[in-house]
């Protein structure tokens, strides 16, 4: 039978990369990728309680299986342990971009909390807030769905292209930024 003709050797350093072509991780991206996930299951911990979810995908969720006051324990050992490790990057963009997705949770949290519930907690604008129509539910919504999702992963995208180098000014942080917000968002529309 005839040989396959073996790959031909690199072109020169100006040829457009391939599919082919399989980028690497830096360990700081590698480390990052975990610290975003550790937060969203502190998420989903905290979100199960606030929620009183008996169930997360099929599944009995922590709080119907453990408790309340593990769940919520859990979720803030996890928080406390992304904090040490987003420090041990040794880059304050990063930290800043990913403790402020923290914040942004609570915040979409308060916002989902305040249209379902606003009433029951004593909040005096909720009945302005629930009775709001079209445009404003929507605008809400979107938020809400940025603050506790898209958040995340835009920031999350951005704090990549930055420990991969990427410097102020340049395109890139915005661009991966863009593409997190709208796959954050696209997911949970999708979700819901």
């Amino acid at each position: 039978p005839p040989r396959p003709h073996p790959m031909p050797p690199p072109g020169p350093s100006h040829d457009v990369p391939t599919l082919s072509t399989s980028p690497s991780l830096l360990p700081t991206q590698i480390r990052l990728a975990q610290i975003v996930e550790m937060i969203h299951v502190a998420s989903l911990l905290h979100d199960d309680v606030i929620d009183r979810s008996p169930l997360r995908r099929g599944q009995p969720s922590a709080p119907a299986a453990f408790g309340n006051k593990l769940s919520v324990l859990a979720g803030d050992f996890l928080l406390g342990r992304t904090s040490a490790a987003l420090s041990r990057l040794g880059e304050s963009e990063v930290v800043e971009l990913i403790a402020s997705v923290i914040a942004n949770l609570v915040e979409g949290e308060i916002l989902q909390l305040k249209a379902i519930h606003g009433e029951d907690l004593g909040l005096s604008d909720a009945q302005n807030f629930r009775s709001n129509v079209g445009q404003d539910n929507w605008n809400i919504y979107m938020q809400k769905n940025y603050m506790k999702t898209a958040s995340l992963m835009a920031k999350g995208a951005r704090a990549a292209v930055v420990l991969g180098g990427c410097r102020e000014g340049e395109v890139w942080k915005e661009i991966a930024y863009a593409y997190g917000r709208n796959l954050g968002i696209a997911f949970q529309v999708n979700w819901k």
